[in-house]
């Protein structure tokens, strides 16, 4: 987008899904858009505080693209509560991002195991039951460790990798 800032031709450049609404809001601004010379026009501290929002909210839109749909609802409360303050919602939504990737990594990291444990199982020629009998629990709760229904602590996972005899780190790779 063509803009005068202070008698000067400047571009800003607006992309991403917001960008005909940055341009809707800017030329819908009375005090920057001249309706005689059809064009916004701006001083440099308002042009950088444009370029500045316009940037913060291309990162959220990109950050927001990268979250997990179920905190869809989180983000959106985010933007809603500090609209006025982008770059907290920026630094807000960072986190969130964060947050996702760790709990995908964590989600990876607990498919592995259960994965890894059925696969031990299945070498050693053991069956659920005979697995539950060895470790004191049922053979429905192997079934729920191996399909991720069901979390174990730390010792299950050492009693697990012992009735298998396999080292434990073998299932957590």
């Amino acid at each position: 987008m063509k803009i005068m800032v202070n008698g000067k031709e400047h571009t800003l450049s607006i992309v991403g899904k917001n960008g005909v609404e940055w341009t809707e809001d800017m030329i819908n601004a009375p005090d920057l858009y001249n309706q005689e010379t059809e064009q916004v026009e701006m001083d440099e501290e308002t042009f950088a505080y444009w370029a500045k929002e316009i940037e913060a909210q291309e990162k959220i839109d990109a950050l927001v693209d990268t979250l997990t749909p179920d905190l869809e609802t989180e983000i959106a409360a985010i933007i809603r509560d500090y609209a006025e303050d982008r770059e907290t919602a920026l630094a807000a939504l960072e986190l969130l991002s964060d947050q996702a990737e760790n709990e995908a990594n964590a989600n990876q990291a607990a498919d592995a195991v259960r994965i890894n444990i059925k696969s031990a199982r299945e070498a050693a020629g053991i069956s659920q039951t005979e697995l539950a009998n060895r470790i004191g629990t049922t053979r429905q709760q192997i079934g729920k460790y191996e399909t991720g229904e069901q979390d174990m602590t730390v010792a299950r996972l050492f009693q697990i990798a012992a009735a298998l005899g396999v080292e434990p780190d073998t299932l957590i790779k």
